[in-house]
């Protein structure tokens, strides 16, 4: 399969982590500000953003602010006069619920999910929890077994 060339984006991204990975380590927050850094030296941002990417960038930061709107914390006031136990903590639920994965998943509003609704929604939160689960145990795994080898990092593994 051919793989499209890198850009110079990414020429300058692939650099500064490389560089950073020989330090030892890095934030998300430095290894972006490096590599900004580098890119505007001798170009301005509009050498890289062109009309298309424009509006890609628009419709990046519109949906980033839909989201955190779906994910807003639900606003219970309105069902004080409902006898609901405390233990069901309604503070810690959204505004609406997704009843799937992706971008194009279906969102409910929280008042109007059904009982499918709240049960698919459980359900994903599960798979999440469990994939998240074992994206753990996969490090703890390779520390033990460094550890059982005698080897301080995964670069000593390698000779």
């Amino acid at each position: 399969m051919n793989k499209l060339p890198l850009s110079r984006i990414e020429r300058v991204v692939i650099t500064i982590l490389n560089q950073e990975r020989s330090r030892g380590s890095t934030t998300l927050r430095d290894a972006t500000t490096l590599s900004v850094s580098k890119l505007l030296e001798h170009q301005n941002v509009d050498d890289y953003v062109g009309p298309a990417e424009r509006i890609m960038l628009f419709r990046d930061k519109v949906r980033k602010i839909v989201h955190s709107h779906l994910k807003g914390p639900f606003n219970s006031a309105g069902y004080n006069g409902v006898k609901i136990p405390a233990n069901l903590q309604l503070g810690r639920l959204t505004s609406w619920l997704a009843i799937a994965e992706g971008p194009n998943a279906l969102w409910v509003p929280t008042t109007k999910a059904s009982l499918e609704q709240l049960q698919m929604n459980y359900e994903m939160k599960r798979k999440k929890r469990r994939q998240s689960q074992d994206a753990e145990r996969i490090t703890l795994d390779l520390k033990n077994w460094l550890e059982d080898k005698g080897y301080s990092c995964l670069e000593d593994a390698n000779g």
